[in-house]
């Protein structure tokens, strides 16, 4: 697997998800192989790909490979989008473009979160931003709906 690219747009972006602590404590994503999948996930579920324009390496090709998980999405990502089995057939081919159908969606992710972000600009750190809009998009609960589910039914 070669190493994971991004634009170079999303620099600030990344710095603020994936290398400033909240408060002082911890990141919201550990490592940029975190908010790689992350964002991945993200734009393939909201069908979202972008173009890699002005590129830089984002994830080593080294950490992708150590982590069975990590090459578990970039498979499937790339076979959910390609309903193609051929695509995981060894080969430096498929790997490249199970790869570029990774980074077209985490693009499309980043893009997503960078939105999520313009709408909340007050958030200096990012993570209400995240929680607002993965719960006004239905990906998390909200509070109304936990407290709602919690109260028992008779």
């Amino acid at each position: 697997m070669r190493t994971i690219r991004r634009s170079k747009k999303y620099d600030d972006l990344v710095s603020r998800l994936a290398e400033k602590p909240v408060n002082d404590q911890q990141k919201i994503f550990s490592t940029y192989k975190a908010l790689m999948c992350f964002a991945a996930c993200l734009g393939y579920e909201r069908g979202e790909k972008g173009e890699v324009s002005d590129p830089i390496d984002f994830v080593d090709s080294r950490v992708i490979e150590r982590d069975a998980d990590c090459m578990d999405l970039i498979y499937l990502v790339a076979l959910a989008k390609t309903r193609d089995a051929n695509i995981l057939k060894d080969g430096n081919d498929s790997e490249a473009q199970m790869a570029s159908v990774f980074e077209r969606f985490s693009e499309g992710g980043l893009g997503v979160l960078q939105k999520w972000m313009n709408e909340m600009p007050s958030d200096a750190y990012g993570h209400e931003a995240i929680i607002v809009a993965m719960q006004k998009y239905g990906y998390l609960p909200t509070p109304e709906a936990k407290t709602s589910q919690e109260e028992p039914t008779f």
